[in-house]
């Protein structure tokens, strides 16, 4: 139980601090979009840390971690080159939410995407 707790905890501060770090770059970019590609690319990063935390043999951990970094992968992959290809164009559900909260839009976009790191953590075990 414990373990588990403890693979949880670095789970969840690893996505927070990534996302965090992402939010930086989406406030310099000054498009929030890339929280599809880090969500999507996240998963990558929570099944390292799940397997290099986690109790099995290396053989069980690669049969794992393979096909989920390669949807991970696959799926960021096509979400930058989207994001990219849109740029300086922010997505609908962005600029939404820019409209919707105003002068207060940094603020909320910040939890907004802790609330994301916390589903990637939570969704990945």
């Amino acid at each position: 139980m414990l373990e588990g707790c403890l693979m949880m905890g670095a789970a969840l501060g690893t996505a927070c601090m990534m996302m965090g770090g992402v939010y930086g770059l989406a406030r310099r970019w000054d498009n929030y979009g890339v929280v599809d590609v880090a969500w999507s690319w996240g998963f990558t990063l929570m099944i390292l840390v799940f397997a290099l935390m986690a109790e099995g043999t290396p053989g069980r951990k690669l049969l794992i971690a393979l096909p989920v970094s390669a949807w991970s992968f696959r799926l960021g992959w096509y979400l930058c080159m989207r994001v990219k290809k849109e740029h300086p164009r922010e997505d609908g559900r962005y600029v939404a939410l820019r409209k919707e909260w105003g002068p207060d839009t940094g603020r909320r976009m910040f939890w907004f995407y802790q609330l994301q790191a916390g589903l990637l953590a939570w969704a990945s075990p």
